[in-house]
């Protein structure tokens, strides 16, 4: 909860904020909160803290954090925000135009974000065209220095691609994520079948969704593989 939020003042000895520089600021953002972690690459130094809000109002309660400290306002060597929610739609390159990002998002999804933007999928040639609250990014573009801000398929496709996919066959990831959202990432030899996130509010609804979509994508029991994880791995 937010009153316990000044745990995570207590760094640390082997965290040096006064070298902030030499240090990279990581911020997950999840419906329910956020998790943020701090590390050093190259001496492998790294601390972690998950935060979960109470108050219904998400930028209120994520304003509260970050006026109750200045951990946030160090100047890092990076920081990357990473939004973690469905709303995501991957575009080729080709065929993406900056314009359209609005109408695409609208096309989608009945309640898109407020802020729509995208990130980059380079070994696809595509991008991911996403939203969020628009409130939240002002509040974040201005609170921290140079946020780099990514959805979190950005991420999570090429990292299943180039560590867990035989490019030989095919592969289904569910990956079971926060606050009852699932990831199905799937691939056929070096092409990318889909990349979505579902809500799901039982189980049994998750089962649904992973036996349809593994059915509609004609996967083979003999051959392809199904890979699952879940936000603890």
């Amino acid at each position: 909860s937010i009153s316990l939020l000044k745990n995570y003042m207590f760094l640390p000895e082997n965290i040096n904020l006064q070298q902030s520089k030499e240090y990279i600021l990581s911020i997950r953002l999840i419906p329910s909160g956020f998790y943020f972690s701090i590390h050093h690459c190259e001496k492998r130094r790294f601390y972690q803290h998950n935060i979960q809000f109470e108050e219904e109002d998400y930028l209120k309660s994520l304003q509260k954090v970050f006026f109750d400290t200045d951990l946030f306002s160090n100047n890092f060597k990076a920081i990357n925000v990473v939004c973690v929610n469905e709303k995501a739609i991957i575009v080729p390159n080709s065929l993406y135009e900056r314009k359209y990002e609005e109408k695409l998002m609208d096309f989608n999804f009945i309640n898109p974000g407020s802020y729509t933007t995208n990130s980059e999928l380079s070994y696809l040639d595509s991008k991911i065209v996403w939203s969020m609250n628009k409130e939240v990014f002002q509040f974040l573009s201005r609170s921290l220095l140079n946020p780099n801000f990514k959805n979190h398929l950005s991420l999570l496709i090429p990292y299943l691609y180039n560590n867990y996919h035989n490019k030989h066959s095919s592969s289904l990831f569910i990956n079971f994520n926060d606050d009852n959202m699932m990831d199905c990432v799937a691939f056929r030899k070096k092409g990318l079948l889909l990349a979505k996130t579902f809500i799901i509010e039982n189980p049994l609804e998750g089962y649904y969704f992973i036996q349809k979509v593994w059915n509609e994508l004609r996967m083979n029991t003999a051959n392809d593989s199904l890979f699952f994880s879940d936000r603890t791995t």
